[in-house]
């Protein structure tokens, strides 16, 4: 409701030029000259609005009165009134300008002024455009435009109605458009020889006859180029592109993205005048988006979609005469060149709305620009708009729709000055859920621990089968440096309990600590929660009573209850953007839970359940791995993930400038920055932690910094192999959370 409100008030603001009306009037038989008893028009039903009259027999509305009716096929015929008019003041505008006027109906009794009606016209430089009103007092009644008439049979004018109406070759041509580049030689202002290689129309045709002469004619969103007019062309000319539209006809009142027609008129010797203007099919002067499509886009969540881009006119250049190849090669593919940007409009987002701590932007780019070049060299290949479906672990029950901006900014300064502000339509893209597949997929570990892999596969991870305490690796992403570390430590003879978790992504760290151990002969007992947010890949910690949420880039959620001395309940819930990535203890995920127990480093799935778990323990060789380093330290990554954009329009008042863009994310999600510190979390430095990996603490070290008087300090952290190696069983007994 919000956004129809601001864009009905931005329609309020904004309102339309009547230039731009596509509403017409095409009927020759409103001229004043055809004359009827049979009349068949009545403007009744006409809808207040602009209008432009496009017939041939004229555009203008007689101002002398049609006396006794039953002219314009009508029986009381609409008129302009000029009586009125101060001295000096035209019927019609200057351009531009627009002005309030009085029509009235002429009866067929005689009466100039049967009823009257208030109009309006304005002058769009080449065309005029009325404001017409629905007529009253009953039929038949209607507006009167032009004073021509169509030519006899077998004559024809310029446009096929008087005068000048004369004999013509009655031959059919088909005409077609095409977009090509020419070069000229001239001095620039500076009185260096330039080469100018500029976009040009050329009307071609395939079927023309030798011995006539032909007439070119242009044509810009149905605006006649009077200066583009070519004549007394041969077949040999048009077929050389001779019958050209140049910039120099169109650059000074237009810009791409136009709708560029030509027409050829064929005539010759023996005949009085050119024939009927041939017409080709409209041609898109401009950047089209994927013309072969004409559904609206749809992407999945987590998939990548690409939208072909392509011009269908070329880039104009310019360079010096007289240098080298290689030189005028790099001004080609580096200095003419078409920038634009992409981006997602503000108007339909809202930054601070987050659902389970992911924005609700809806797509991101695959991409580092925030948009598609295009060059001199390379305006006929199509660039490629790379967009991923932004995942938000919501199951979403319509689709979302986000519209996709594409637009040349006003910061981007175009070699070729017509392409600056160029703009398209937003796109719509239909943003489909696949979060429902992820449904009760979770991967858990309950006390004591009973495990669950993410396709379902239950097992149980004890002492009698062999397996000891410490550090395993619940959840590793293949391609993303992300983890999830669970610790297991003795709580009965026979049985083995959560007592800590640590999840990592990229340099940032949370852990939740509740393991004892043996420090130098003392038997110490960890019990905090301590989290590193360092960059984007970054984690976001939400707390709800007695449970811990956290959100990783890719959309996946850890969640676990805690209590005085406790950790339990950890919950593995993955994204679509986990499908075939996992490994550990929660298998992979995939759907099929005959693959689930993986060793370490091996392709093939084991039954027996000790080969399995005691792969992912995190010792020996693979010692490096732990997430429970006192001092926070991790295992440098080298990882290739794919990088993504959130690109967005600042506005939607044209023309835009350039966008606010973040290409800092490694997975189709984008967490919110603003979620609170939950309670009871120590917040470390990244910087001091790296710092600490220069040299190891002591124990005394980190009991002065404990005691240091300041309202943040750290809790106390214990290494988790004790110093003689022997295990030590956890005791639940109250001990306080330490809150920062």
């Amino acid at each position: 409701m919000l956004l129809f409100r601001r864009m009905m008030s931005l329609s309020n603001l904004i309102e339309a030029d009547p230039c731009d009306t596509t509403e017409h009037i095409n009927d020759w038989q409103r001229s004043v000259a055809f004359a009827t008893d049979t009349t068949q028009l009545c403007d009744n039903i006409l809808v207040d609005g602009w209008y432009r009259v496009i017939s041939g027999a004229g555009e203008l509305m007689p101002t002398e009165c049609p006396v006794g009716g039953l002219r314009c096929n009508t029986a009381k015929p609409i008129y302009l009134y000029t009586d009125d008019l101060p001295a000096g003041e035209e019927a019609y505008p200057a351009v531009g300008v627009t002005v309030t006027r009085t029509a009235f109906a002429s009866n067929y009794d005689g009466n100039c002024k049967h009823t009257e009606y208030e109009i309006q016209i304005k002058n769009c430089d080449g065309y005029y455009v009325y404001f017409l009103k629905s007529i009253t007092g009953g039929c038949t009644s209607a507006y009167c435009f032009g004073k021509e008439l169509p030519c006899e049979n077998g004559t024809t004018s310029e446009n096929g109605f008087s005068p000048g109406c004369d004999t013509f070759p009655d031959v059919d041509v088909t005409p077609f458009v095409k977009a090509t580049l020419t070069e000229k030689e001239a001095f620039s202002e500076f009185g260096v020889l330039m080469v100018y290689s500029q976009a040009t129309f050329e009307c071609h045709a395939n079927d023309l006859t030798d011995g006539y002469k032909y007439k070119t004619r242009w044509y810009i969103n149905d605006i006649e180029m009077k200066d583009a007019i070519v004549e007394g062309l041969s077949k040999t000319d048009v077929e050389a592109g001779l019958g050209r539209m140049l910039e120099d006809h169109w650059t000074s009142e237009y810009k791409p993205n136009m709708i560029v027609k030509c027409a050829i008129q064929v005539g010759g010797d023996g005949f009085g005048t050119y024939g009927p203007q041939h017409n080709s099919d409209v041609f898109f002067a401009g950047l089209k988006i994927d013309p072969s499509s004409s559904t609206d886009y749809q992407v999945f969540e987590g998939e990548e979609l690409h939208i072909p881009a392509e011009l269908t006119m070329p880039l104009s250049c310019a360079w010096p005469r007289n240098v080298a190849q290689n030189i005028i090669d790099n001004i080609k593919q580096n200095d003419c060149v078409l920038v634009l940007l992409n981006g997602v409009p503000d108007y339909q987002l809202n930054g601070k709305e987050c659902i389970n701590g992911i924005t609700k932007d809806g797509i991101i780019f695959n991409s580092e620009t925030c948009g598609i070049k295009f060059s001199h060299s390379n305006w006929q290949e199509k660039q490629i708009i790379k967009i991923m479906g932004q995942t938000d672990q919501v199951v979403n029950v319509a689709d979302r729709i986000v519209l996709l901006r594409l637009y040349n900014s006003d910061e981007v300064e175009p070699r070729t000055m017509y392409w600056k502000n160029i703009h398209l339509p937003d796109i719509k893209v239909y943003v489909k859920d696949k979060d429902i597949v992820t449904l009760g997929k979770s991967c858990y570990s309950q006390n004591d621990p009973h495990m669950r892999t993410f396709d379902q596969k239950y097992y149980e991870l004890q002492l009698h089968q062999g397996l000891t305490e410490g550090e395993y690796i619940m959840y590793k992403h293949d391609r993303l440096p992300l983890q999830v570390s669970a610790y297991f430590r003795k709580c009965s003879s026979l049985i083995l309990c959560n007592c800590g978790i640590a999840v990592r992504s990229g340099d940032s760290l949370f852990v939740a600590n509740y393991c004892e151990t043996n420090y130098k002969g003392h038997r110490k007992t960890n019990r905090y929660m301590t989290q590193r947010l360092c960059d984007d890949q970054s984690l976001t910690v939400t707390k709800s009573g007695t449970t811990f949420s956290i959100t990783l880039p890719t959309g996946t959620k850890v969640t676990f209850n805690y209590g005085s001395s406790y950790v339990d309940g950890i919950n593995i819930i993955p994204s679509v953007l986990d499908t075939g990535m996992t490994k550990g203890l929660c298998g992979i995920y995939n759907g099929n839970s005959n693959d689930d127990f993986i060793p370490r480093d091996q392709l093939a799935p084991v039954t027996d359940i000790k080969t399995f778990a005691s792969s992912w323990q995190v010792k020996g060789a693979y010692a490096d791995e732990t997430l429970f380093h006192p001092d926070g330290e991790l295992k440098e990554t080298i990882y290739n993930g794919q990088q993504y954009c959130t690109c967005v329009s600042p506005d939607d008042v044209y023309p835009h400038g350039s966008p606010e863009f973040n290409c800092d994310l490694t997975a189709a999600m984008k967490p919110c920055r603003d979620t609170k510190t939950a309670i009871g979390v120590f917040t470390a430095d990244c910087a001091t932690v790296a710092a600490r990996k220069k040299r190891s603490a002591s124990y005394k070290e980190k009991v002065a910094r404990q005691k240091r008087s300041t309202s943040d300090y750290e809790p106390p952290s214990y290494p988790m192999v004790s110093d003689d190696e022997t295990s030590v069983i956890v005791r639940y007994f109250a001990i306080p959370l330490f809150l920062s």
